[in-house]
C-alpha cells in the first residue's frame, strides 16, 4: 500500500486569504483600547495650554498643537492604513513551506547582487557629473564664489529662524 501524499491545496492546512484578513483585523482590534488610552493620556497633558488663564511661551503652543494632531493622525492611520498595508504584505501561504524556502533563498541571493550593482553605479554617476561640471568654464569660474557665499550664509541661518525670546513674567 502506497503512503498518502503530503501535499496540500489552498483549502487544506495552509492558511487562506480569509484567515489572513481575519488575523489582521483581529490584531488591529486588540490594540484599539491601549492605543486610544495612550492617545488620551498624551493629549490631555497639552490641553491646559489652550486655556487663556495662563498663556504659555510662544513656541510651546504650536508644539502642543503639533503633538496633539500628530497623535490623532497616528491613531487614525493605525486603524486604517496599517491594516491595509498589512493585507498587501502578508500574503496568504498557499504554497508548502519547502517551496517558500526555495523562493526565499533565491530572492535572498538576488537582493544583495542588485544592491551591489546599484551602489557601484553611484560613484560612476557622481564622477560623470563632476566631470561634466568641470568641463563647463562658466561653472568652474563661479564655484569659489558659490562656496564662499554658502559658508557665509550658514552663520546667519540660526539667527533668522529662531524667534526672539520673550521677557520673563513676574
Amino acid at each position: 500500500m502506497r503512503p498518502r501524499s503530503r501535499s496540500r491545496t489552498s483549502t487544506g492546512i495552509w492558511s487562506t486569504a480569509r484567515k489572513v484578513k481575519t488575523a489582521i483585523l483581529d490584531g488591529a482590534n486588540q490594540i484599539v483600547v491601549p492605543a486610544f488610552v495612550s492617545l488620551l493620556c498624551i493629549c490631555i497633558v497639552f490641553v491646559p495650554m489652550f486655556f487663556p488663564a495662563r498663556r504659555p511661551p510662544l513656541p510651546v503652543r504650536p508644539m502642543a498643537e503639533a503633538v496633539i494632531f500628530a497623535m490623532i493622525w497616528s491613531f487614525i492611520l493605525s486603524r486604517t492604513l496599517v491594516p491595509t498595508m498589512a493585507m498587501y504584505l502578508l500574503q496568504p501561504h498557499l504554497h508548502p513551506p519547502r517551496m517558500r524556502r526555495r523562493r526565499l533563498a533565491q530572492s535572498a541571493r538576488a537582493v544583495p547582487a542588485r544592491l551591489r550593482g546599484g551602489l557601484r553605479a553611484i560613484p560612476r554617476g557622481y564622477r560623470d557629473l563632476l566631470t561634466l561640471a568641470m568641463q563647463r568654464r562658466r561653472f568652474r569660474d563661479r564655484l569659489p564664489w558659490l562656496c564662499r557665499s554658502l559658508v557665509s550664509a550658514a552663520a546667519y541661518l540660526g539667527r533668522i529662524s529662531s524667534p526672539p525670546s520673550m521677557p520673563a513674567r513676574s
